[in-house]
């Protein structure tokens, strides 16, 4: 019985004191919403701007390399991440860009930051502005 018992009291310890990293497993969510800006082939004048349907936008653990997952936004440009714990994220969607001697891609990131604080937070990050 007393074996069964430091076992259990072993076990116990060990998974509520591991902690837990950024990610999925949790009861938080991250929502906002993309906006396009449609521009003319030489970035000059705004031909449009619309809701951003079926754009991707990404989200990095804490501070990982690379992104963790990726969403497509809906009809109204608008996206989730659910099911996260607390810790640090980075959301961010990709714009384009007139290619330069300067800006050797054609397109780049356009993060935020978030630090989810409590297990159930819902954080709005409001809007992403992306160019075309």
């Amino acid at each position: 019985m007393r074996i069964k018992l430091l076992l259990l009291l072993f076990f116990s310890l060990i998974l509520f004191s591991c902690k837990k990293e950024e990610g999925d497993g949790g009861m938080a969510t991250i929502k906002g919403k993309v906006w396009v800006r449609d521009w003319d082939k030489n970035f000059n004048l705004i031909m449009y701007e619309h809701a951003g349907l079926d754009e991707d936008v990404f989200i990095v653990y804490g501070d990982q390399n690379g992104y963790g997952d990726k969403v497509s936004t809906d009809l109204n440009g608008n996206f989730e991440f659910k099911y996260l714990r607390k810790g640090n994220y980075t959301i961010y969607s990709l714009s384009d860009t007139l290619q330069s001697s300067t800006v050797p891609y054609n397109q780049f990131p356009v993060a935020t930051k978030i630090q989810i604080t409590d297990k159930k937070q819902v954080v709005d990050i409001g809007t992403i502005v992306v160019n075309r």
